[in-house]
């Protein structure tokens, strides 16, 4: 038999294991209830080391197991597990309950914890002076370290998770993956015991839960919740809810958060995303990277309340050129000069700056490049203290400077209150007013401008393009408004916007309170509308709906028309003239109370126009169907009430029908189809009738008002009454002998003649 170890069945572990022949185990069941006890391991005099592998794999009682490489393994407490393979310094410790210990000089210092790793090969070591131990020394015994402040290992404390090698995790419920990491305690730790003390690394959950992922990573004391990724992360101190990801990125306030390759969050709740983006005013935000934004300019402003002698000296703080700075006051103490000395992308820029200039309203502050009474351009803020300009969020070259602005892309600009430009060149001018697109402008308060200024492109000027103004696009423009979709006497137009104003679109622009929506569209005149490619919307109220429309033309105000008469064969024969002053509702006020579809030469129907109310004091629009039916009204009306009427000799009424040839009236339908079996009319059989009050074509009436036709031989006019009794009154006095006319009777007084003989006697 084996002189060192036996293999026997441990019936607490339900397994075979391998044990010294001096230890004692059952060789059978028993029938009492025996509670699980851990294997007992003694160090004996006279028996010597005692090599012990007791490695459990499944168990589901309280039981310490150690497994033992070259120097010794060590298991402390109920369910704690050390497991060691190291021939230097300390082994592995998991001293409390749930604990477990995996490495060399892998400490596991509190309830459930666990710490993988521990010993770094390389020779890295945990700082124990940087660390905020309270009592150094003390624990650095513990660990057996003299006259040393580092320690090749992990130390972890209550409910911490580390995995890695030379990871000091102070604060309790913390995670670690990675080496070298401190998640470090505002309590004072001085001992290794206090590392279970749920006071201490707890602080009231000012110093727990928080997350390390990465190499070299720091978490500073009282930062509850707080999260580092990435290679040398560092979260400061006093930093709840921190988050830091990216290599050398740093969150060292409250709430910050700091996101890229060197980012760098300073300031409570600030944001700072990008490469080396950077941003330390409270509230604020930095997006984009590279050139080390500092969204600090406008903001701290406000705390130069005190200058002393009027000079301050800036010391060089995060920027990539330049070593310093000085603001002094210049002459009356009205005028700030700032210089900035050094190399590379600053030198020598001296800028002057003067306040209380003569005449100046709205708080104005001129900026110059020199010391004199020419200003060139000026920054306006109406606020009443300069410190109410925060929050402000700039990226790259913007220049942000009100309260709660945005100014995103090269050379923009966001310069009042609220107001955001998103865009090169782009700029926001007006309180609370967005411009969003490659120079757009907005001018006026609560405006929205959107788009940009260049369509070079897509009018064919481009390398191998057919040339300006030559592609289909640009071809099309020109169709729908007579223009050029390219000005090649201004290349570049902004998108712009007055008060209150909305232009959507390339180049669009509006006027105070319009809407200028689509290419070009322009509604330049006030609370006017343009709605489509190139419309045109140029007179106040005015409404040009569709590409190209324009409101040219002035909303006349009709006074009265004249309507020309035409005969039934469609020829005019004479004019009607109408007065309308004051006969209509809802006339337009000015000139531009229009809403045009079209232009000249590019007109539109206006389609799904339902019917409108048809009044006296009616403003609707009326559709064609509803026009249709008042010509059908009318004619059937006039069928049915004219006195004079065309029909056969026989008195039946005939009309025209829609294929213009006649036919009984009663065989056309009333939209001038026919009935079936309707016969054509010969015109030359057609006879004018008059129609009497009964309505027939056949009985007699009598037609009165009739002029005096003219008496020739050719006259085919009509002949009154009075010319008919004047005829016969002219027959009577030709017939001599007291012969006269009675009209009333139609008749003539026979005419008496007295014969006289030759001899002059009576015959």
């Amino acid at each position: 038999m084996n002189k060192i170890y036996k293999v026997i069945w441990c019936q607490t572990l339900c397994t075979w294991v391998a044990v010294s022949e001096l230890a004692k185990g059952k060789s059978k069941s028993s029938t009492k209830r025996s509670s699980a006890q851990g294997l007992k391991v003694q160090r004996k005099a006279g028996i010597g080391s005692l090599k012990v592998l007791a490695m459990a794999l499944m168990s589901c009682s309280s039981v310490a197991f150690a497994e033992q490489g070259v120097s010794g393994g060590l298991a402390l407490g109920g369910s704690s597990t050390a497991i060691s393979a190291c021939a230097v310094s300390n082994q592995a410790k998991a001293t409390k309950i749930n604990a477990i210990a995996m490495g060399c000089n892998a400490n596991a210092l509190g309830a459930s914890a666990i710490s993988i790793g521990g010993f770094d090969g390389l020779g890295y070591t945990i700082k124990l002076n940087t660390l905020g131990l309270g009592s150094m020394a003390a624990i650095a015994t513990e660990l057996g370290v003299t006259g040393s402040t580092q320690y090749n290992g992990s130390l972890v404390s209550r409910n911490s998770n580390s995995l890695g090698v030379s990871n000091a995790l102070l604060s309790g419920s913390s995670i670690a993956v990675g080496n070298r990491i401190s998640i470090l305690n505002g309590n004072s730790i001085n001992s290794l015991a206090d590392l279970d003390d749920s006071t201490k690394v707890y602080g009231g959950l000012a110093s727990a839960k928080s997350i390390a992922v990465g190499d070299t990573i720091t978490v500073g004391p009282n930062s509850v919740s707080a999260i580092a990724i990435g290679d040398t992360a560092k979260i400061g101190s006093n930093s709840a809810n921190a988050v830091a990801v990216g290599a050398l990125s740093h969150a060292n306030a409250a709430n910050a958060i700091a996101a890229g390759a060197g980012a760098s969050a300073a300031g409570t709740s600030t944001i700072a995303i990008g490469n080396s983006a950077f941003a330390d005013h409270g509230g604020s935000i930095a997006v984009g990277g590279g050139d080390g934004n500092l969204i600090r300019t406008a903001a701290q402003v406000g705390v130069l309340q005190d200058v002393g002698e009027r000079k301050i000296t800036i010391t060089s703080y995060n920027f990539t050129s330049g070593t310093g700075g000085t603001l002094d006051s210049v002459v009356d103490g009205n005028v700030l000069k700032f210089t900035l000395d050094g190399t590379g992308a600053v030198t020598n820029a001296t800028a002057y700056v003067q306040t209380n200039k003569k005449d100046a309203t709205g708080n104005l502050i001129p900026v110059n490049p020199a010391d004199n009474s020419t200003y060139d351009s000026t920054l306006t803020y109406t606020g009443a203290r300069a410190q109410d300009i925060y929050d402000a969020l700039s990226k790259g070259s913007a220049l942000s400077i009100a309260r709660q602005t945005v100014a995103i892309g090269t050379g923009s600009s966001a310069i009042r209150s609220q107001s955001v430009a998103i865009g090169a060149q782009a700029s926001a001018f007006g309180d609370q007013s967005v411009a969003i697109g490659a120079n757009t402008r907005t001018l006026g308060s609560s405006s929205v401008a959107i788009g940009g200024d260049d369509l070079n492109s897509a009018s064919g000027f481009y390398t191998g393009g057919p040339g300006v103004n030559q592609s289909e696009a640009a071809k099309l423009y020109k169709k729908l408004t007579g223009d050029d979709l390219v000005d090649t006497s201004v290349y570049y137009k902004k998108t712009s916007t007055g008060e209150g104003a909305v232009a959507l679109g390339v180049q669009a622009q509006a006027e105070d309170l319009s809407a200028a929506l689509g290419t070009r569209a322009n509604a330049s005149g006030q609370a006017a509308t343009a709605i489509g490619t190139g419309a045109d919307a140029s007179k106040g109220g005015a409404v040009a709906l569709g590409a190209g429309s324009t409101t040219n033309t002035d909303a006349a105000t009709p006074t009265g028309a004249t309507i020309g008469v035409v005969n039934l064969a469609g020829n005019q024969v004479g004019t009607l003239n109408y007065n309308f002053a004051g006969a209509f509702a809802g006339l337009a006020e000015d000139v531009g109370r229009q809403v045009s579809v079209g232009n000249v030469g590019n007109e539109r129907q206006i389609k799904n126009v339902a019917p409108g109310a048809i009044s006296r004091t009616s403003t609707d629009a009326i559709n064609g169907s509803q026009l249709v039916a008042v010509v059908e009204g009318l004619v059937a009306n006039f069928d049915d009430t004219a006195a004079v009427v065309y029909t056969q000799p026989d008195g039946t009424p005939v009309k025209k029908a829609a294929d213009g040839k006649w036919y009984k009236a009663a065989d056309i339908n009333q939209d001038g189809t026919l009935v079936a079996g309707a016969t054509e009319i010969a015109p030359s059989s057609i006879i004018t009738s008059v129609k009497s009050a009964a309505g027939s074509t056949t009985a007699p009436t009598t037609l009165t008002n009739v002029k005096d036709g003219a008496i020739s031989a050719t006259s085919k006019d009509a002949i009154n009454g009075s010319q008919l009794k004047g005829a016969m009154d002219s027959t009577a006095t030709v017939l001599g002998g007291g012969a006269s006319y009675n009209p009333v009777t139609n008749s003539f007084t026979n005419p008496t003649y007295n014969l006289t003989n030759a001899a002059g006697g009576t015959a």
